[in-house]
C-alpha cells in the first residue's frame, strides 16, 4: 500500500501541525539565531552576510550577495548600508575592474564575525552532544527533501526578490 493510503491522521491534523510548527518553531529558531548576535548589535541575517564575505574565496558585490542570500537587490542594499553604518564592512574597488565595487570586512567586522562564529561552533558541539550528529543531519536532510517536495504546490515558490512570470500569474488565477 502507498503511504497516502496508510494515513493514521487526517489532512486537517497535518495542516494544523504545519501551522503550529510555523508559528512556534519559526519564532524559536529566529529568537535562538538572533540572541547571540544582539550583544554585537546585529541580526542573524547580518551575521550571515559578514560570514559570507569573510569565508568566500572570491570578492562579493552587492548583486552577488543578493543572489547568494536570495533577497532582492534593494533589501540587500538596506542590509549592507546598515552593516556599513555600523563600521563592519567597507567598499573595495576591484583591482581588475575599477567599475566593480566589492565588499570587505573592516577590522571590527572581522572581530565580530570571528567571535560569533566561535560561539556558533560551540552551539553546534552542544547540539551534537544533546541530540546526536546523525539526527541533526537527518533533520536537515528532511528539510531539504520537504522543501523540494512542496516547492511547486502553488505553481511557483515566491522568494523575496524573485520574479513571477506572466505564466505563473495566469496559472495561479485558473
Amino acid at each position: 500500500m502507498s503511504e497516502h493510503n496508510d494515513r493514521i491522521v487526517s489532512n486537517d491534523i497535518v495542516m494544523e501541525e504545519f501551522q503550529r510548527a510555523y508559528l512556534f518553531q519559526r519564532k524559536f529558531l529566529r529568537t535562538y539565531a538572533n540572541a547571540p548576535k544582539k550583544k554585537y548589535g546585529i541580526t542573524f541575517d547580518e551575521y550571515l552576510i559578514i560570514h559570507d564575505i569573510k569565508t568566500t574565496a572570491t570578492n562579493l558585490s552587492s548583486i552577488d550577495l543578493a543572489n547568494r542570500h536570495q533577497v532582492s537587490k534593494p533589501a540587500m542594499t538596506r542590509l549592507l548600508n546598515g552593516l556599513q553604518e555600523k563600521g563592519l564592512i567597507e567598499f573595495v574597488v576591484s583591482k581588475h575592474d575599477q567599475r566593480r565595487k566589492n565588499w570587505a570586512l573592516t577590522p571590527k567586522g572581522q572581530e565580530i564575525e570571528t567571535n560569533i562564529t566561535s560561539h556558533e561552533l560551540e552551539n553546534v558541539d552542544k547540539w551534537i552532544g544533546q541530540v546526536g550528529l546523525s539526527r541533526i543531519q537527518g533533520f536537515f536532510s528532511f528539510l531539504d527533501e520537504f522543501q523540494s517536495a512542496i516547492t511547486d504546490t502553488h505553481g511557483f515558490f515566491p522568494v523575496e526578490g524573485g520574479t513571477i512570470s506572466n505564466e505563473n500569474k495566469v496559472n495561479r488565477l485558473n
